[in-house]
């Protein structure tokens, strides 16, 4: 929190994010390699609020909307790396002769012969199941690879993973219909690097669902989706971010005078995906310009 104090009005937020996983994830996570196994929620639930913070969200924000709008991996991933890269340190037969290595053997044949319970090495066990590297498990005292492969192997298994319940999840859920037409990467958007801090914060919260769109605000109401429908005009649609941004009557004119002509005629969710995923910055910045007229408009109402 010292660094949120300090920095939000100082610097951009793609480098108060970075500074924060430089400076305090490691303290967050330090000295994993020995309790990673166990509990790692608390170190996760500081990280996200952060972001949360920094990015002037409602704790209500989907998780995988604010991960995936700023590109980043919860902090288990990190963590449970360190845990198997240090386990690998016990089994590797370079360090065969050392203390802790010793004591893992014996732990280890005890818990073969069924003779001792461990959480560590059930852990260890179920990931690499999990991670489909079994066969290191099966035949752990003779490895063949090095650290740095191991390493590697495993961050990317655990990368993919995550990204896979990344895309189920939005793929799945009634409340992303519109944000998997535009979001289909796990990357930063560029909106993030290239806005002003101001202009940022009100690109993220349309994009999030921080708004007041119908389809939002009414979903807390138990109203079925396909009845949240637009109070601005009469074409009967939904109030959703593609209805307002490309369709809606009650902005026409400003459409037409902020927005380049080629997305607000015939509009289709390859338009939308293409206006909210565009790298050119003039594009972002009249984006920005008639997202702050929507909301502005919606809020009053």
């Amino acid at each position: 929190f010292a660094l949120l104090c300090r920095c939000k009005k100082l610097l951009p937020i793609d480098l108060q994010i970075d500074l924060f996983d430089e400076t305090v994830i490691p303290i967050l996570s330090y000295g994993c390699e020995v309790w990673g196994y166990h509990r790692t929620d608390l170190a996760w639930k500081l990280q996200l609020r952060f972001y949360k913070l920094a990015l002037k969200l409602r704790k209500s924000t989907p998780t995988c909307m604010v991960l995936g709008e700023i590109g980043r991996f919860p902090v288990d991933v990190d963590i449970i790396c360190r845990v198997l890269c240090y386990w690998y340190k016990l089994v590797c037969s370079q360090n065969s002769n050392k203390l802790p290595s010793v004591i893992y053997k014996f732990t280890y044949k005890m818990y073969e012969q069924n003779d001792l319970q461990s959480d560590y090495l059930d852990f260890i066990k179920r990931t690499l199941a999990d991670l489909c590297l079994n066969g290191i498990w099966l035949n752990q005292f003779n490895l063949t690879f090095t650290i740095h492969w191991f390493k590697e192997k495993v961050k990317r298994c655990l990368r993919d993973q995550y990204i896979q319940r990344w895309f189920t999840e939005i793929n799945t859920k009634e409340m992303f219909t519109v944000y998997r037409m535009y979001k289909s990467e796990f990357i930063c958007e560029e909106y993030i690097k290239t806005l002003p801090t101001a202009q940022l914060i009100s690109m993220v919260k349309f994009r999030t669902l921080n708004n007041n769109l119908p389809v939002q605000r009414e979903r807390y109401r138990d109203i079925p989706r396909s009845d949240r429908l637009c109070t601005k005009c009469n074409v009967g649609d939904i109030g959703d971010e593609f209805h307002y941004l490309l369709v809606c009557e009650h902005f026409s004119n400003s459409r037409k005078v902020i927005l380049p002509s080629y997305y607000w005629r015939r509009p289709n969710a390859v338009k939308l995906k293409e206006l909210l995923c565009t790298r050119k910055k003039g594009t972002v910045v009249k984006l920005f310009s008639f997202i702050k007229e929507v909301t502005k408009e919606l809020d009053r109402a």
